[in-house]
Formats: C-alpha cells, structure tokens, sequence
C-alpha cells in the first residue's frame, strides 16, 4: 500500500533475495523500456498532428484561389446545358475539397485540444431537420430513399449550432458512401425527458459492419473495405470527428450493426436542457443586406499574389478601388499613401505580420478611419481573439467566402 515492489519476509534466503533483485531490474529495464517507447509514439503522433495542421492550412491558400475564381467568373451569356453541368460539377467538387480540408484541420485540432465551441441554447430538433433538407436532394439523386422522423416540439440542448448540424451532416455523407440505389437512410430523433437527454439515430439499409470493425470505427483514418468493386472516398475522418466534437458537449456515439449486408445505426446521444423561460433565438444579430457595394477604397495585403488578384477583381467589379500589397512593411506603406476605408489583411505576411500591421494602423491612423478585415487560414476562437486585440473589427477563414466579405462590407456599409 505504501508502494513497494515486492515483499520479502525474514529471515531472507541470498539465493531468494538474488533472485528477486535480478527480476525488479529486469522490470525495470523493461518499463524505462516502454516508457522510450510511449515518448516515441507521443512524439510520432504530435508531429503527425502537427503535420495535418499545416497541410489543411497550405490546401487552402490554394483552393481559396480556385474558389474565389470560380464564383468570379460570369455564367455564359448563352448557357448551354453542358456548359451548366460542367460549372455545377466544378462547383460540387470545390465544396467537396473544402469540406475534406475543414474536417482534416479539425481532427487535428480535436485531438490536440484546440478547438473550441460558441455554446448556446440550440432547438437540436431544427437543426436536424434544417440538415436532413440540405442533403435530402444529393442523396435522392444517388438513388437513396430519405426518411426524418423529429419531434414536432423544441428540443433544446446547449452548444454549438454549427458544430451539431456538421457532426449530422458527416453522418449523412458517411451513409451515402456504404448504401446503394433503392437502400433507405432514417434520421430519428428521440426526446427523452425523463433521462435528460436527446437521442438521434442516422441509420441505413446497405452494407453493413463486422463486429471488429465497429470497435474500431471512430479511430481516425480508419478506412472500411468491403472488398472489391465498391466505390469509397474520403479520408476516413468524418467518423472521429463526429466522436470528438459530440464528447466535446457532454454526448456520446455509438455504432451498431448486426453484420455484413444488414446496414449500420450510428447514435448521438446528448443533454438537454429545460430552460424557465424559451431561449430567444430571433435575437441573435442578424446579417444585414444592406448595399455592400457603396465605392471603398479597399487594401489587399496577402504574400499570395494570386489570392489577392482574384479578390482585386471581384472587388474591382463592384466598383471598389483596389490595392494590392504582398508584405507587411508595403502594406503599411500603402495604406500611408492611399489612407483607405477597408483593409483586408492575410496574418501569416513576410516581414511583420498581420497583428503588426493591424497595431500601426490604429497607431497611425486612429481607431475609427478604417475597417480592418484579418484574414487566415486558422480560425480558432484564441486565433480571433488575437486578432481582434491587435485592432481588427472581423475575421474570415480562408477560404474566403466572397459572400461572407460582401455581408462584412454591407456591414460596414450600415455603420
């Protein structure tokens, strides 16, 4: 109880303590042993982690570029049925290869205990509901009948509205990759009053899970193969993320399945809430559609030459004046020059960074002559925060949505 190794009795035979001593150095040669190799594999997973990180953050400089550029570009005059599949096909995989590179940054981040949540009192009923509808069209095109069984009342529990309708949503598109033409996915929701809690089933008709793979199926990369001539994709993550963020509010996730051929039931389980009086949803600040494209003189500071073009032209084409500055040093001196109204600034630049350049300007130019925009790949609640101390008024995850920067300068706009 106090600790010790073994125990000896006296009197003490030497062949009997020779014995045991040699045995506890053999033990503890053998857990300095495994206690290298646990600092190992720590080690090989924080890189890997690390390198996750840095390669969803380098995959979206580019797919920012080829994002923006697509919307940029103008319908034909003349759209021929081709043309409108093509650019609806280019448009699909865009919103594929974005969705991939989100869920990457964010298993890393999940596992490394840096993601965060804007908790609040959320109706898990219309979220789910809200979801269903978004992939109802995708997966009945694929030949899939789509049921939704939700309860007609709120079901109020406490957390991220984003978050729970992505952990939905990942379910959704795992069932598509594991069913096939004429299989059935069911979205059931289930109150349970009496034990606190919400309990919402994604369950399909297709093919189904062996037993030793569902014990393994929310590990990340886990890949299922069920064998040759069935089509799969994506990186094995949607899963793990799904576990990582339903744990992160308080919930569980449980696989089921009665084996290969019988389909799969995947559950969230999670708190509710009764609140005394009903949360006021209606009064979260709404997005004003106020006329964004009032003439500002905009100043684009971004080392990548390309993602500030396409942005210059789709700002360019609204009637804005554009600058463009690829460091941090000429963006200062540009904005010394032009004094201008809007400034979207990247944070990782070369020779001062962003929360630098952001610092000076309200140095230099006082806190109320310009409406700074930080721009970057993180978007982390800390990250945020970060930039708004530096003096930013708003922050975009790249990839930029232009939508969201016309909102911000129809914000702007309104003040």
């Amino acid at each position: 109880e106090c600790g010790a190794d073994t125990y000896l009795i006296e009197p003490i035979e030497a062949d009997e303590l020779l014995a045991t001593v040699n045995a506890l150095l053999r033990l503890y040669d053998r857990e300095r042993e495994n206690l290298r190799l646990v600092a190992q594999l720590r080690d090989a997973d924080r890189q890997k982690d690390e390198f996750l990180a840095a390669l969803a953050h380098e995959l979206r400089n580019p797919l920012g570029v080829v994002s923006n550029a697509f919307d940029i570009l103008p319908e034909t005059q003349t759209p021929e049925p081709v043309s409108q599949e093509l650019r609806e096909i280019i448009g699909r995989q865009i919103s594929l290869m974005t969705r991939l590179v989100d869920d990457l940054l964010d298993v890393s981040r999940i596992s490394r205990g840096q993601i965060g949540l804007a908790r609040e009192p959320c109706d898990f009923a219309a979220i789910a509901r809200q979801t269903v509808d978004d992939h109802r069209a995708i997966l009945e095109s694929n030949g899939l009948e789509l049921k939704l069984d939700v309860p007609g009342h709120p079901v109020w529990v406490v957390g991220d509205s984003t978050r729970l309708a992505q952990s939905i949503s990942n379910l959704l598109q795992n069932t598509a990759k594991f069913t096939s033409p004429g299989d059935t996915v069911t979205v059931k929701l289930v109150d349970v009053p009496g034990e606190h809690c919400a309990v919402l089933s994604v369950r399909d008709t297709g093919i189904g899970m062996e037993s030793d793979f569902l014990a393994r199926i929310f590990e990340p990369f886990r890949q299922f193969d069920p064998g040759v001539g069935r089509r799969q994709g994506g990186l094995g993550i949607g899963l793990s993320l799904v576990k990582g963020l339903i744990e992160l509010h308080g919930g569980e996730v449980h696989a089921r399945s009665e084996g290969l051929g019988h389909g799969s039931e995947i559950t969230i389980r999670l708190p509710t809430h009764e609140f005394t009086e009903t949360p006021d949803l209606s009064s979260k600040p709404s997005k004003t559609d106020a006329d964004p494209f009032a003439p500002y003189r905009i100043l684009v500071i971004d080392d990548n030459s390309l993602a500030g073009r396409t942005l210059q032209i789709f700002l360019a084409d609204k009637g804005h004046e554009v600058e463009l500055a690829v460091t941090g040093p000429q963006g200062l001196e540009k904005a010394r020059q032009r004094s201008p109204q809007v400034v979207l600034c990247d944070i990782g630049l070369p020779g001062l960074d962003g929360y630098s350049v952001a610092r000076q300007l309200r140095q230099e130019q006082g806190s109320n002559k310009m409406f700074l925009i930080a721009v970057s790949g993180y978007g982390q609640e800390e990250d945020q925060q970060r930039a708004k101390t530096a003096g930013f008024d708003a922050y975009l995850v790249k990839p930029i949505s232009l939508k969201d920067l016309e909102k911000l300068l129809a914000e702007f706009n309104g003040r």
